[in-house]
């Protein structure tokens, strides 16, 4: 009865293990990521001081001062949502379309940070319609998933009836459909419109559905590009409906690591029902022998006991005899010695 109460809460041992193992993780994942993107870091930056080397070299009349203080201020413009090159006719970031875009990355939580609000006003808006938007989103994608995971358990039950591994079938369908749906086919439409090699397009769509959002590759965001409008909104749907599909697959995947788990200690339950058992019946041997040695002790006594009886038994039936045989010669005796005073 306590493995049961205590089955569904995390003990601090438990609690410990996992804290163990991510944070292993976290530092397996800064290990390679320190291995695999340091020596790309170098070479970019020597790459950065060839060119300004030669830049200097061309524009003598320019000292290392005067570029390293243009590029701070561009770094600084840049910074806040203004893309430093062209002029003051370059498409703006913060039209009705890019905004509706950066509304939807605000309550999705995938936050690019490609654009930014960098007015005060904004910042505090920003902070007022994220309250409010994430939990709608969410609420929304909640509803959303609920109808498709119908669905989709409608589609579970018609397998079970032609399959017999249903469960497999069904995962594999998912799987294969959304990938294909959500990651291969986005990946060919953001390679065509945006000029991105397939490898970053697929990065994109996986960082953008994981709701990663680090804003190096975004869609639709290029200023060199007039995009039509469509095409964005295209965007936004397949956003919401991918991460509609992300939630879906996570949930079973977790419906699939917890069952898996459930089925692990059961049979660790089982095992150690049986090395219990097995311990309990080494424990009862010496018991059993103790209790032969006491019964083979009480029978002994019972035959001695036994036998101590029916010798007394025999010496009294004796005795008895010798008592009647006596008692039958004294009225003899008697009679003679009579007779003799009588003669």
């Amino acid at each position: 009865m306590e493995e049961d109460t205590n089955s569904g809460s995390v003990t601090g041992r438990k609690l410990f293990i996992l804290w163990l193992v991510f944070f292993c993780y976290l530092l397996l994942g800064g290990l390679i990521f320190n291995v695999l993107e340091k020596q790309n870091e170098d070479e970019q930056r020597e790459i950065a001081r060839l060119v300004k080397h030669s830049f200097l070299n061309n524009y003598t009349c320019l000292d290392s001062e005067a570029l390293e203080e243009l590029i701070d201020s561009l770094l600084v413009i840049q910074s806040n949502g203004v893309d430093p090159r062209g002029n003051a006719t370059s498409p703006s970031k913060w039209d009705f379309t890019s905004s509706l875009f950066f509304s939807g990355t605000v309550v999705t939580t995938i936050g690019y940070g490609k654009i930014t609000p960098a007015s005060r006003s904004g910042q505090q808006f920003c902070i007022c319609y994220a309250l409010i938007g994430i939990p709608l989103c969410g609420f929304v994608l909640a509803a959303l998933g609920e109808r498709i995971k119908n669905r989709s358990l409608k589609f579970k039950e018609h397998c079970q009836k032609r399959f017999k591994k249903a469960d497999v079938f069904y995962m594999a369908m998912i799987c294969i459909s959304g990938f294909f749906i959500f990651f291969l086919i986005p990946s060919v439409v953001f390679s065509y419109f945006e000029g991105w090699s397939y490898h970053i397009s697929f990065y994109y769509t996986f960082i953008t559905l994981s709701t990663i959002g680090f804003g190096d590759y975004v869609a639709g965001s290029n200023s060199d590009k007039n995009y039509n409008v469509f095409y964005r909104i295209a965007i936004y749907v397949w956003i919401l409906f991918g991460l509609v599909y992300f939630i879906l697959l996570l949930g079973h995947v977790s419906d699939l690591l917890s069952s898996a788990g459930k089925k692990v200690k059961r049979k660790t339950l089982s095992i150690r029902g049986v090395k219990q058992k097995h311990k309990k019946n080494e424990n009862r041997q010496p018991t059993r022998q103790t209790n032969e040695e006491i019964s083979d002790v009480e029978e002994m006594s019972l035959q001695q006991i036994n036998e101590s009886n029916l010798k007394t038994e025999a010496e009294i039936n004796n005795s008895e005899s010798d008592v009647e045989v006596k008692s039958e010669k004294l009225p003899e005796q008697e009679y003679d010695a009579e007779m003799e005073m009588v003669i």
